[in-house]
């Protein structure tokens, strides 16, 4: 890992919850909610990027609204916390990942994009699927990290791969979003399907490339709301006469399943979305009598 740049980390923490309401709220959304085990989503995202001889001081993407909750999360550690005044989904946030990490480890920084509302609980097995895909990210592929399915699972999208083109790495085939049942099922027996977790290696020029190529949009918009924003120390707030021009669309229907550089890792580490009813309430504690 030496001989390669320090990963800017990106936790996306802008999601508003509400599919999950009423435990989950634009207020408290759930990567804020305590956990039986102490601590919050959140909270654990950022225990996971701590190893400074692999991670920069992560960047943080959260709502305006949540962002007290955010500094009183982040309090003593050193972060840059970017405020969305509007939830667009992921795609326009990974633009701005893109920028900031430029900003901090220029153009051609390594960018960890992940989501704040995952439950993964060995941190050396992340950070050794990291760094498993780091050469295919340099070289250019935008790696998508797959999970091992452990039965046929309707709740997650799925990621068929294709031929290995480093260690543990391949060709990404074809997204496939929550299929029903008994194909979910025909594809956890065939071996050649990966949970979708949504967590991705990119460098900051690669991913800014291809938002141009397939959401010109997206990027064009983006970068008028970074160049327009307002810097308050660790803080940055984004313009809302801007940012409201933009699409609401994931960085996977943007990018993912149009890019030529679609690449697919298979991740070392146990996962799970808490994105659903089930496992969010197997997780939270009961602080707030819900």
């Amino acid at each position: 890992m030496s001989t390669y740049p320090k990963i800017v980390p990106v936790i996306l923490a802008g999601g508003s919850g509400t599919r999950l309401w009423p435990t989950s709220t634009p207020d408290l959304p759930k990567q804020f909610i305590p956990l039986k085990a102490g601590g919050t989503t959140f909270g654990n995202s950022l225990a996971r990027v701590q190893n400074t001889a692999i991670f920069t001081k992560p960047i943080i993407i959260c709502a305006e609204q949540n962002l007290l909750i955010v500094e009183r999360l982040t309090r003593g550690q050193d972060t840059q916390i970017i405020c969305e005044p509007l939830g667009r989904n992921t795609a326009p946030a990974c633009c701005i990942g893109g920028f900031a990490a430029q900003e901090l480890a220029g153009a051609s920084a390594l960018m960890l994009i992940m989501p704040a509302d995952h439950h993964i609980p060995d941190v050396k097995l992340f950070e050794e699927s990291v760094q498993d895909a780091v050469f295919a990210a340099q070289s250019g592929k935008i790696v998508t990290f797959g999970i091992r399915p452990e039965f046929g699972c309707t709740e997650y999208g799925y990621i068929e791969r294709g031929d290995e083109i480093a260690n543990s790495v391949y060709q990404v085939k074809s997204f496939t979003e929550k299929p029903r049942i008994r194909t979910a099922q025909s594809y956890f027996k065939s071996g050649k399907y990966f949970w979708n977790a949504g967590i991705f290696l990119v460098r900051a020029d690669v991913l800014l490339s291809e938002m141009k190529h397939h959401q010109s949009d997206i990027l064009i918009y983006t970068q008028q709301a970074w160049e327009n924003s307002r810097l308050d120390g660790y803080r940055r707030f984004l313009p809302p006469e801007i940012f409201e021009k933009l699409p609401k669309i994931s960085f996977d229907y943007a990018v993912m399943e149009h890019t030529s550089l679609a690449a697919v890792l298979s991740a070392r580490f146990k996962w799970q979305d808490l994105g659903g009813w089930d496992a969010l309430m197997e997780f939270k504690s009961d602080f707030s009598g819900t």
